[in-house]
């Protein structure tokens, strides 16, 4: 890791020069994502915590949904999947219902703990029932 120490970088903020580029870029990161709007957004987010399993071809794990839309999710777990991963996640939206199994999800960022899922395909009862839940929120 590379540390920069009292001089500045060409296009870097003064401020945050004493930051590891690893740490530096998850700032800029979370910057950008925080700056997106609703109006940015094909489908507004809602802040849930419901669990979910995830698995794809190199990774498996299970974690919390921090914010659900119809379009996808950000997940939190301590297995992080790798951005432009695909995956198949079962959602436990409601406790006394089965989990909702979505066929493919595309994860769209990652960072140290979280990561974004875009829902791509799930069977059509299953796109009903994230709908009705989303709706409710």
């Amino acid at each position: 890791m590379v540390v920069y120490e009292n001089r500045e970088r060409p296009g870097t903020d003064p401020k945050r020069r004493d930051l590891p580029v690893d740490e530096e870029v998850l700032h800029i990161q979370r910057e950008w994502f925080d700056s997106l709007t609703m109006q940015e957004r094909k489908h507004g987010r809602f802040a849930v915590q419901r669990p979910v399993s995830f698995r794809g071809d190199f990774v498996a794990g299970t974690g919390t949904i921090l914010n659900i839309s119809r379009q996808g999710c950000a997940i939190v777990s301590d297995t992080i999947a790798e951005a432009q991963a695909y995956l198949q996640l079962q959602i436990q939206l409601l406790e006394e219902e089965e989990p909702v199994q979505v066929d493919l999800a595309a994860v769209r960022w990652s960072g140290a703990t979280r990561f974004g899922v875009e829902f791509i395909k799930m069977e059509q009862d299953a796109g009903e029932r994230l709908k009705q839940f989303v709706k409710l929120l």
